[in-house]
């Protein structure tokens, strides 16, 4: 299921520097409920509705593709466009365009990162990051710049122009943030299995 941004209520994603053990916390480390037309928990927020689609992006959104990935860093107008509030206890008051080399500073530490950072049931989703498309794109809480990555193991119609967020899908649907100052990757959170 596509999960609308615009219908998003408010949300608190909390950041954790993620290291070599399993993040116990992780906010969706298991699967959510699934009702129809109830409130239903996500990776990012909570939806109206469990019938969500997908939001189109600015069409500033550009394609980056090399040899290790492909992805789209999306021009976001605004941080509750991409249907988060807050970053731990600090509001994101702020997007900005991450450019090729933010992006690449990104992925450039990525499979070391997930090598050490999954779940042992997971311990093959690193070896398969380059099958996976991405999305990026810049988001602040106060003084810090952060990238948002998106990854998804199935390729959406429309995801060079829509934030795509999914509930469910295990393993192929994942998330986590980068601190471009301090070249930290925070709050992997895979996603769960109905």
């Amino acid at each position: 299921m596509i999960i609308a941004p615009s219908r998003l209520l408010a949300t608190t994603i909390m950041l954790v520097a993620c290291s070599s053990s399993t993040p116990s916390d992780a906010p969706a480390s298991t699967a959510p409920s699934q009702t129809s037309d109830v409130p239903t928990s996500t990776a990012l927020g909570t939806v109206q509705s469990s019938t969500a689609s997908a939001t189109p992006a600015p069409p500033t959104a550009s394609l980056i593709k090399t040899s290790e990935y492909e992805g789209v860093v999306l021009a976001v107008k605004s941080a509750r466009q991409t249907g988060m509030t807050s970053v731990g206890k600090a509001a994101l008051d702020g997007v900005w365009v991450p450019n090729a080399g933010d992006v690449a500073a990104f992925e450039s530490g990525l499979v070391a990162h997930m090598t050490k950072s999954v779940p042992p049931a997971k311990k093959d989703l690193p070896s398969k990051l380059h099958s996976y498309k991405r999305q990026w794109f810049g988001v602040t809480a106060g003084t810090r710049k952060l990238i948002f990555g998106n990854f998804f193991c199935r390729e959406t119609p429309g995801w060079e122009q829509s934030v795509i967020m999914v509930d469910d899908g295990g393993d192929c649907y994942f998330q986590l943030f980068y601190d471009v100052t301090s070249r930290e990757y925070l709050s992997l959170t895979i996603n769960g299995n109905a």
